[in-house]
């Protein structure tokens, strides 16, 4: 079977030791690194599984690191099915809405004086009604395409 070779950081974080630890070992000839300046999985694993703590460290570093791997593919699953929505497109898509919702709000100033002139309160408050429901059509149709 091939020799997986991981960096000295993946090591750290999945043994749940110092960098500084596995740099020991490596000084002290129990790790070797290839070309690429990583170590072997097998070896960091064999080195530091000797001392009956370090292996109880690692057994529980392992499961952690397995449970949060299993979590992010989780997450990950949940995403290609379109359960799940990243943050970043959320906030996209939010941001886009606002300034819809801006950009609407800030035509009124210009687009109401001509069509409010010359009417009673009544007939004003039925043309405010109506260009308000006007721009929540709008943004409804700015929604679903988000939506998509």
């Amino acid at each position: 079977m091939e020799d997986r070779w991981i960096s000295i950081t993946k090591a750290s974080e999945m043994f749940g030791v110092s960098r500084d630890k596995i740099k020991r070992l490596i000084r002290d000839g129990l790790i070797g690194v290839n070309e690429a300046g990583r170590i072997c999985f097998d070896q960091i694993k064999d080195a530091l599984t000797e001392d009956k703590k370090l292996k109880e460290r690692f057994k529980r570093s392992m499961l952690i690191y397995r449970r949060e791997r299993a979590k992010l593919a989780e997450l990950k699953r949940k995403e290609l099915e379109g359960k799940l929505i990243r943050v970043d497109k959320v906030i996209n898509t939010w941001g886009r809405v606002a300034l819809s919702i801006k950009k609407k709000l800030l035509l009124w100033p210009s687009k109401l004086p001509p069509l409010l002139e010359g009417k009673n309160r009544t007939e004003i408050a039925k043309i405010f009604d109506q260009e308000l429901k006007d721009i929540f059509e709008e943004l409804e149709q700015v929604n679903k395409e988000l939506g998509k």
